[in-house]
């Protein structure tokens, strides 16, 4: 009997270091309980898909802060060690967030449990807020599972020791160990950027990847814009900002409209719907001044940082220079909107959008720039008709020139392009008066 029980005591021992062994493991390889069940094989993910959930979970750690950044990929070159530094805080950041009001909510719940926070800077956008299909499409048990939001030790406990997540954390070792020794260049230690580290900025890297001058309101009607979009952003207010906004009345909230200011006002006038978009906004605006507490800067509002396409990767996201640009603007209150100057911001972004002009043209632009080249195409004997719209008959005959010259075949035409049909508009012209 008494060896019995010895026996078992040694296997019960046995089982409770394998046990700790067990959580131990998982607790040096997933430390802030963020990993996710997936079918992906790469677990240890920090990238523009996945980070949310890992920016979840690396949020609960927050101790010792009296500042938040929230935001989304339009974030990822924000440095709060300048941030610090230019406004003398100590701000920590759930960057990456994903752009939705929900999991914005969600951060800055976790963050403020363990923090007294002056100052929340979060990033406004207004298409994240408008856009039912941006803002809060993600349904919040699927991007944070239960077991990401462990509330004590015995939950920590439970999945610690789940199946699923010891077989994950094997899959995590293996995925960091190619990614971080075995295939070097890979940005998948860098969890300050969702960016390649050799992404280039240039109007011709950011050009293709602008499909459509109406990606954004157009073609749809007036009361789309003005039921539909408004009652969305101010859905989302109700919902994930006013609260907290209420529920910390000594935190000021500083709503930031980060550095992309050209390309989405440019294409809504082209696309005939810029008073909408700034009644939206507007409206917006007022909402959110009516807390003492909040301030707005609109960054998005400096003109020749953001007129120049050399800034872009693509239409929403900048190079890191915008970063320092956004965060010199809170500091300083650069572009500060407020009840008082309302219209003059307005006229700001009206004049941000008329007087942008295209480096190129390509599919689906319109205007009279568009009807030119398609009369120098005709001139040229290309079945192209003038409407202005820069049709795929209008691509084609672009890419045949583009082709025959030795130009990067693209159907985009840039300067090089451009110089080529003028020049030789005007051979053929000198030649029909000689």
């Amino acid at each position: 009997m008494s060896s019995s029980l010895a026996f078992l005591k040694r296997l019960l021992a046995v089982y409770m270091v394998l046990l700790i062994g067990v959580a131990l493991t998982n607790y040096i390889v997933d430390p802030y309980f963020c990993y996710r069940e997936s079918d992906m094989a790469q677990y240890f993910s920090w990238d523009q898909r996945y980070s949310p959930v890992w920016r979840y979970g690396i949020t609960k750690q927050y101790k010792g802060y009296n500042a938040l950044w929230v935001g989304s990929s339009v974030s990822s070159y924000v440095d709060t060690e300048y941030l610090n530094d230019i406004m003398d805080i100590n701000c920590c950041t759930g960057r990456l967030a994903g752009g939705r009001p929900n999991l914005y909510e969600k951060y800055i719940r976790n963050v403020t449990a363990n923090n007294k926070l002056d100052y929340i800077f979060y990033e406004f956008n207004v298409p994240h807020w408008t856009f039912t299909s941006i803002g809060t499409e993600c349904d919040l048990d699927t991007w944070l599972p239960k077991y990401i939001q462990t509330k004590t030790m015995l939950d920590d406990g439970e999945y610690l020791l789940n199946r699923t997540v010891t077989e994950q954390s094997a899959y995590t070792i293996v995925g960091a160990l190619w990614d971080k020794l075995i295939k070097p260049g890979s940005y998948i230690g860098d969890a300050d950027s969702i960016m390649p580290v050799d992404s280039y900025y240039s109007t011709e890297i950011m050009a293709p990847r602008i499909y459509s001058n109406v990606y954004y309101y157009g073609p749809i009607s007036h009361e789309i814009i003005m039921d539909e979009y408004l009652k969305a952003g101010m859905d989302n207010i109700d919902k994930y900002v006013a609260p907290l906004i209420v529920e910390y009345p000594d935190t000021e909230f500083i709503f930031v409209a980060p550095p992309t200011g050209a390309m989405l006002p440019a294409t809504i006038y082209q696309s005939g719907y810029l008073e909408e978009w700034l009644d939206i906004s507007e409206t917006i605006y007022r909402r959110l001044l009516s807390y003492p507490n909040v301030r707005i800067i609109l960054s998005n509002l400096d003109f020749d940082y953001n007129t120049n396409c050399d800034h872009y990767l693509d239409d929403g996201h900048y190079e890191p220079s915008g970063a320092i640009m956004m965060m010199d603007c809170i500091a300083s209150g650069t572009y500060e909107v407020t009840l008082d100057n309302m219209e003059e911001m307005r006229e700001r972004y009206v004049h941000l959008a008329r007087d942008f002009e295209w480096p190129f043209l390509k599919i689906n632009f319109e205007g009279d720039q568009v009807s030119d080249l398609q009369s120098q195409l005709v001139s040229l004997g290309f079945p192209v008709e003038i409407t202005g719209v820069f049709d795929t008959a209008t691509e084609n005959a672009v890419r045949q020139i583009q082709e025959e010259n030795g130009f990067e075949v693209t159907g985009i035409v840039f300067s090089d392009t451009a110089d080529y049909i003028d020049s030789k508009c005007r051979k053929n012209e000198d030649d029909k008066n000689d």
